[in-house]
Order: C-alpha cells, then structure tokens, then sequence
C-alpha cells in the first residue's frame, strides 16, 4: 500500500439551526464527525457523514450532538457516502456516560448505505456517536491519574503531524537489566474498545495484586497509547491527518507519526540491549482476532519458526493458549500468519478489544 501524502477533506466545523422545528445540531467537538445535516421534512433529517478521503477502509464513524429547546422526538438518516453502516449508535448527555440506543431506534437499510435514528431531545444536547468517545483530552486524563503511581513516569516521544504530543509511559518497579514490553493503541481513530481493553491491561498491571507486584518488579512495560491524536481528535474513519493508514505505514515509514514510533522502539531496543521481548498493538473489529508478526504455523499450538526453518521463542503462542484455556467460549482467537515483523522490537502483534479484533 502507498503511505504518501494524500489529499484530505476535512469536515467544516460548525452548528446547525433549524429554527421552525427547534433544533439545533453541532460537530463542534473533538472526535465528532459530520460533514453535513439537512432538515427533509418535520422531525426528519439527514446527516451527511463521509470520511477524510477515499478508498478508504469501511469503518464509517460518525459523530454528533442535537438539542431542542422542547422535548420532541426526531428521526435522523445517517446517509454514508463512500462507506457503510458499521457501528450501532452510542448516546449520551455528558459525553461521559453512554448507553447503545435500542435496536428498535436503529433501522438499517439492506444495503447498509444508510441507518435510521428515532432519538428523544430535549434542551440538553445528546451525543450520538458511532462509539463512547475517547479523544486526546481523555487520554491525558488517563495518564494523569496513571501518574500518582511512583513506579510510572511519563514523557512526550515525538509530536504527530499537527503538531500534537505523543506520550509515553512507562511502569516498572525493576531494575535497568529488566525485559521490556511494549504496548500501542489508536493508530485508528474509532477503535475505541481497542483502548478500553489497553486501559485494563495496563491498569491489571498497575494494580495490587501479587501478580502485578511481581511483575512490575521482573519487566519495564511501555506504553504509547494514542499513536494517531489528529486522527482521533479529527474523528477520522481510518487515517492520520495526511490521510493515511498508519497501519500500513510499518516499512515505508512515511509518515510522521511511524516515524516517531520506529525511532523509539529501535532506541529502546539499543538502550536495553535487546532485551525488548514482547510487543502488543490493541485494535478493534467484529471478531476475537490475534495477529502475531512472525510467520508461523497453522495453528496457535504449533511453535513459531523463522524464515529459515529455526523455532522463535513461542511466548506468543503460549500466551494464546492461556487465553483459550481461561476463556473455553472464544472462538478463532488466532491468524496463523498475517503479516512479517516489521520491526525487530514489534516481538508480537496481537490486536484485541473486549469480545472482538482488530483489521
């Protein structure tokens, strides 16, 4: 794939004001996508969503709010234009606390080109989003309440191409010959459950238990959690803000953003000696999917070999093993190869989220 610079379109940030029905619509927020919103009859609307360039991959993300200044009851067309219907509706009135709408207030087209939203308004603005929002400022939220902990520190690696910090945190209770594990998250902007399933792997990490003790003290977990902010925060399908698959930038190294990854890991890996040996990059999909870097066998007990034939440390397949064992209801949890390694310090490529994958 080509990871040049490509021509982005970005979405006009404003308010909508229909003021013979009284309602008022807004992407006046970080994550919000919403290129247009057209009133086409009363109590009905269409909003226009399209993403920030195409061909692009199908994840049409969507992102709004919606007030009244009665309460009344609307019905919203979601009209895609290059994508399809993929994520069901989450609303809320804090842009804190969510909840899906019921399926019976979303009615998709057979096609999936559109999708319709019976919403109840009133003078309180409701967010509809194709996920519960996580942007750059939840994030530093995040981080600063990692930060009370004394075995974190945190840092800023690197500045995305808008000119955003991109962090980095660090956990360990070892000393300076400790493994390393490195851990990304968002290269995609709406992978949210990718984020909430690295927010429970790190937070497992930094908690209380014997089992975290003891491992804060053996390895030096590293963790750069918003790989893609200007994607995120512009409420991007897919891309960074040079409309790019960061995902597909591990080789070519085009783009700002890998750019700044790539240099920190191969630095980490100099400064530890190599002593990086486990690395994993949270996504989100439809399915419980793991895609592990190095080419391997058909199956996840069938031990990893190089491209010469030699069997590679099967850290990896053990620890999918674990997760079968622990959780006997999954399904296809595994890829037998999907992609070679990239780079040495990416020891593995798992992408997770709670009950799905990633792509």
């Amino acid at each position: 794939m080509v990871t040049t610079n490509r021509v982005v379109l970005n979405q006009a940030k404003r308010k909508y004001s229909f003021p013979n029905q009284k309602v008022f619509v807004s992407n006046e927020f970080e994550g919000a996508r919403l290129n247009d919103f057209q009133e086409t009859g009363p109590g009905t609307f269409t909003a226009i969503i399209a993403p920030e360039n195409h061909p692009i991959n199908d994840s049409g993300w969507y992102g709004f709010k919606i007030w009244s200044p009665t309460n009344q009851t609307v019905h919203i067309k979601l009209d895609y234009l290059n994508g399809k219907h993929r994520y069901p509706p989450h609303v809320s009135t804090d842009g804190e606390h969510w909840q899906k709408l019921p399926k019976i207030d979303c009615t998709v087209s057979h096609d999936e080109g559109t999708a319709t939203l019976t919403l109840q308004i009133g003078p309180k603005p409701k967010f509809v989003c194709g996920q519960e929002l996580f942007t750059t400022k939840d994030f530093k939220r995040w981080l600063a309440e990692l930060a009370m902990h004394p075995f974190i520190h945190s840092r800023v690696v690197g500045q995305s191409t808008l000119g955003q910090p991109m962090y980095e945190f660090v956990i360990t209770e070892a000393g300076p010959d400790a493994k390393c594990v490195l851990v990304l998250s968002r290269q995609h902007p709406p992978e949210v459950t990718g984020t909430f399933a690295l927010r429970a792997f790190v937070e497992t990490i930094c908690g209380d238990s014997s089992v975290a003790q003891e491992f804060r003290k053996k390895f030096k977990v590293i963790v750069v959690p918003e790989a893609n902010p200007d994607g995120v925060d512009a409420g991007n399908w897919r891309h960074n803000a040079r409309g790019v698959d960061l995902n597909r930038d591990w080789g070519q190294f085009n783009q700002v953003e890998t750019r700044v990854l790539r240099d920190e890991f191969l630095r980490i890996q100099k400064a530890t000696v190599g002593k990086v040996c486990f690395g994993i990059d949270f996504h989100s999909t439809f399915h419980d999917v793991f895609y592990p870097s190095q080419k391997t066998g058909a199956a996840a007990s069938t031990p990893a070999t190089d491209s010469d034939g030699g069997q590679i440390d099967d850290l990896v397949w053990k620890w999918l093993n674990e997760i079968q064992s622990a959780c006997p209801n999954m399904t296809s949890i595994s890829r037998s190869i999907i992609r070679p390694a990239r780079l040495r310090a990416r020891a593995g490529h798992p992408r997770l989220r709670p009950g799905c994958g990633g792509n």
